[in-house]
């Protein structure tokens, strides 16, 4: 394209369009900013910090409960916990509502990093919000339990879970099972 505009600029008879033409011949190639869409994918691959540092940068404000859903996860991603719960914590002053994926991202985000108070505390708060956490909610929160050794918190969460019309899946079922083998406790992870 280039060398056809340089042509077309030597024998352009026209002033006007000789110098529009050679200009454009003559302009130096920038690279594209990347766009929102792909600085998202970017996102969503990122397992460092640096990497979602980077990419939160170039996103900020983020304006969507899916926006910050994938930050979040990303942050989980990356074993960063602290990271995670404070994003889900500043969507509040962002006036973005969490939703359900934004919670289990937060949780996941504590059940990498073995926090099970914390994934428990915002279990909490996602009933308090008036969401209704799902398999995925209660079986990070189990999974954080079990990690941090606490077999009667993952028993009493797949209790509640239950309580809650929850069916336990092969997740919640997996993460109580070494809960309880870690306790000592086998009739509770037969049961």
């Amino acid at each position: 394209m280039e060398v056809i505009l340089k042509k077309m600029c030597a024998d352009a008879p026209q002033l006007l369009g000789r110098e529009l033409l050679c200009s454009l011949a003559n302009r130096q190639k920038k690279p594209a900013a990347p766009t929102r869409g792909a600085t998202f994918a970017a996102l969503r691959r990122a397992r460092r910090r640096a990497d979602i540092e980077r990419c939160y940068e170039a996103l900020a404000p983020l304006t969507s409960a899916k926006e910050f859903a994938i930050a979040i996860s990303a942050w989980a991603r990356a074993q960063e916990h602290e990271e995670a719960v404070a994003l889900l914590e500043a969507m509040d002053s962002a006036g973005v509502e969490p939703n359900n994926y934004c919670y289990n991202a937060a949780i996941t985000a504590c059940e990498k990093c073995v926090q099970w108070e914390r994934a428990r505390s915002l279990l909490t708060r996602m009933e308090e919000r008036g969401l209704k956490p799902d398999i995925y909610s209660y079986s990070a929160a189990i999974s954080a339990c079990e990690k941090g050794g606490q077999w009667e918190r993952a028993l009493s969460l797949l209790d509640e879970m239950r309580a809650a019309g929850v069916a336990p899946g092969v997740l919640s079922c997996s993460a109580a099972i070494p809960a309880c083998e870690k306790g000592r406790q086998w009739a509770g992870a037969l049961s």
